[in-house]
This record gives C-alpha cells, structure tokens and sequence, in this order.
C-alpha cells in the first residue's frame, strides 16, 4: 500500500507545510514493513527550518501469542535517531506481558 499527504496548518505561533508519504508491504502473513518520511518546512517568527522525518515500522508474528514491534526514526533537523523494540506475549484473551528494550 502507497499513501501520500500534504498538510498546511500552525504550529507553535507559526506556520508548518508537511509533505509526506508511506510504504507498507506485507510479503507474507507474519512479517508487516512500513516506510515513512515526512519533510517539513517550519515558519515561526524567530526564524525558519526545514526537517525530514523518516520513520521504518516492522512487525513479525511467530504466533497468534507471540508478537515482536521494532520502530526507527530519524530526525534530521535535531540530528536524533530513536528506536523502540517490544516483545508482545498474549497469554490470556484479556492479558498481555510487554518486554520493551
């Protein structure tokens, strides 16, 4: 699946102009990868920047109980890199046990 978005609105006593897209592919029923960037032109009254925002999702099932989440962003305005990894375990209809690194 393809998307792509253009958003215009304020930000934070200026302007902000977004453009953005995303990729999503699902070879097969457990494994999910998604693709986003974004790049945003920021206009306060202090000053203008640009930033790229470029996000990487997977998702693998082992099982129906069994579930792993990795997320990757990087931001090059601020020059950070963020990661998140979770472990899901579905052990009861109503439970659930996170193990988050």
């Amino acid at each position: 699946m393809v998307t792509a978005r253009e958003k215009l609105g304020g930000f934070y006593g200026g302007t902000r102009y977004e453009t953005g897209g995303s990729v999503t592919i699902r070879p097969n029923e457990h494994l999910l990868v998604s693709l986003e960037d974004s790049f945003n032109q920021v206009y306060l009254p202090g000053g203008r920047f640009d930033t790229n925002l470029l996000a990487l999702r997977t998702s693998y099932n082992f099982s129906r109980r069994w579930l792993t989440d990795v997320f990757v962003q990087v931001n090059t305005e601020a020059r950070l890199t963020a990661s998140n990894a979770r472990l899901r375990c579905l052990y009861r209809r109503t439970a659930t046990f996170y193990l988050n690194l």
